[in-house]
């Protein structure tokens, strides 16, 4: 009989979907990047940037998340570009310049 209820219990287990005992994931923490400027400039040191997380032991969609915002030369953007980065909450904002982080402050304090 008690042969009976393990085999039963170890069926009704591999049936549940293991969804059921997996912990609900949490998101990443986001990590913002506003680089103004145009050609690669801006790129390598947002790239610069990730690779040295990375060699700390964050590694992007594993640790934390990145969203990039590459103003360019669009500097009439430049407020609402950096608004809709701060509205995605992101834990930190790494600005380039001082126009980024004027306009990503003022994004923020709303």
């Amino acid at each position: 009989m008690r042969r009976r209820v393990v085999v039963l219990g170890a069926v009704a287990l591999s049936a549940s979907p293991a969804s059921a005992f997996a912990q609900a994931k949490k998101p990443l923490p986001l990590v913002g990047i506003f680089t103004l400027g145009t050609g690669t400039t801006a790129m390598q040191g947002a790239i610069a940037f990730k690779e040295e997380l990375a060699s700390r032991g964050l590694k992007a969609g594993i640790q934390v998340a990145f969203e990039e915002v590459h103003v360019g030369s669009r500097f009439d953007r430049l407020p609402e570009l950096a608004e809709a980065l701060a509205g995605k909450s992101p834990a930190v904002i790494v600005a380039t310049t001082s126009a980024a982080v004027s306009a990503v402050a003022k994004a923020a304090s709303h």
